[in-house]
Formats: C-alpha cells, sequence, structure tokens
C-alpha cells in the first residue's frame, strides 16, 4: 500500500501514525475474475496492539445485506 501521513498523534508509550491509502498493489494472481483483490487468497495482516498480536484474515464470514436476514423474522 501507497500511504499519505495525515497527522501524528503521541501519547504517553507510542507514537500513532494516521494514514490515508493512496494506492493498493496486488499481485495478479491474487485478483478474483472482476480484478477485485481476492482476500482468501492474500490473507493480509492485521495488528492488534493492546495484546500485540498478529492476526490473518481471509476466511468469509458472509455477505453484506444477507447474511442476517434468516433472523429478520425471528
Amino acid at each position: 500500500m501507497e500511504c499519505e501521513l495525515v497527522d501524528i498523534y503521541d501519547t504517553k508509550d507510542y507514537e500513532n501514525f494516521i494514514l490515508k491509502v493512496v494506492h493498493t498493489h496486488v499481485e495478479e494472481d491474487k485478483l478474483d475474475e472482476n480484478e477485485n483483490i481476492n482476500y482468501e487468497k492474500v490473507r493480509p495482516l492485521l495488528f492488534e496492539m493492546p495484546t500485540r498480536t498478529y492476526l490473518r484474515t481471509g476466511d468469509v464470514a458472509g455477505k453484506c445485506w444477507s447474511a442476517g436476514k434468516e433472523y429478520k423474522n425471528s
């Protein structure tokens, strides 16, 4: 990713950088048939600060606007 620095917030222990993503790069074999990023193939890492833990993403949990329909009338 290419990012632009928006702001810096100093806290007691850390500097927090606020960034704006201006461009994302991905290898072609990680794209789906519509040329969108296939996150099941990319499996990006997330860093969770309070526990200093890296988390792996990529599993589909549900589809937006349809995952909760089964609960609508219950």
